[in-house]
């Protein structure tokens, strides 16, 4: 049984790339609108270019409380909810996990 979101907000934090984007991504085939905060400003471009205007990918570090607040005030403007938290944003250090 495949889900439908139709109807449905998704937030997710650290959505531009990796698991975040494959989640991200998996929402809107399902018909959900979503917004994503992430550092990385080209990926979240390019996702506004493939996706469009429906969804919000806003460039901001959800570390920072300033920049939370500013992303949340825009997808309660636009939606006015969300039904959908995924806390996926991390910090990630190259190396092997024993070091």
């Amino acid at each position: 049984m495949e889900m439908i979101f139709t109807g449905r907000t998704a937030v997710i934090t650290g959505g531009a790339n990796g698991i975040g984007r494959c989640v991200l991504e998996g929402f809107i085939e399902r018909g959900a609108k979503v917004s994503a905060i992430d550092i990385d400003r080209d990926s979240l471009t390019s996702l506004g270019r493939v996706h469009g205007a429906d969804h919000i990918f806003f460039h901001g570090d959800a570390g920072r409380r300033e920049d939370l607040e500013d992303f949340a005030g825009k997808v309660k403007e636009k939606f006015g909810k969300v039904d959908f938290l995924i806390n996926n944003a991390s910090i990630s250090r190259r190396g092997i996990i024993s070091n």
